[in-house]
């Protein structure tokens, strides 16, 4: 899975991305939410993980800023910070992460983490094919009895028509 890492510190940045590299992720890592936004702009990506505290625009001004947009919900966004304050931990469930992680991170509990999010994130795919079976069945239906309307409204008004034309002749 591909998953887009901000984090502004090079050597944090770079530990992390080895430890989730281990799991078999392609990871994309930026230091800032302006460089997140370029990536983001050019791939998809269906996880990302934010750093809090950002130079310029922080992780949760990114988070509610991707939540905010059309299919903003379609990606898992996990909120890493110092911040340890359950007042910090609403803020950004608020914000619209689906998880948070406090520094130094353990990365034992980074895998846990991840599992959650490579879960969700399978579910989220599965329910998306779902929706899209069912638009795609949905319209064929509809198609189906656009059609067939049409069908019988127009065997319909050629029947009404030869009734309205016999009644005219003469009886033999």
């Amino acid at each position: 899975m591909k998953i887009l890492l901000v984090e502004d510190h090079p050597g944090s940045r770079k530990n992390l991305q080895r430890l989730i590299e281990r799991r078999g992720h392609e990871v994309v890592g930026v230091a800032s939410a302006e460089e997140a936004e370029v990536a983001l702009a050019a791939q998809s990506f269906p996880f990302l993980i934010l750093d809090w505290m950002l130079p310029g625009k922080s992780g949760i001004a990114l988070c509610r800023q991707l939540r905010a947009q059309p299919n903003g919900d379609e990606m898992f966004i996990l909120l890493v910070t110092a911040r340890a304050d359950t007042a910090d931990l609403e803020k950004a469930l608020k914000a619209g992460a689906n998880d948070y992680l406090t520094k130094p991170l353990d990365p034992e509990l980074l895998n846990v983490r991840i599992s959650v999010a490579e879960r969700q994130i399978r579910e989220l795919g599965e329910r998306n094919q779902a929706r899209a079976a069912l638009l795609e069945s949905a319209q064929t239906m509809a198609n189906i009895l656009e059609n067939t309307t049409d069908g019988r409204f127009r065997m319909e008004h050629h029947a009404r028509e030869r009734r309205g034309r016999n009644a005219l002749r003469p009886d033999p």
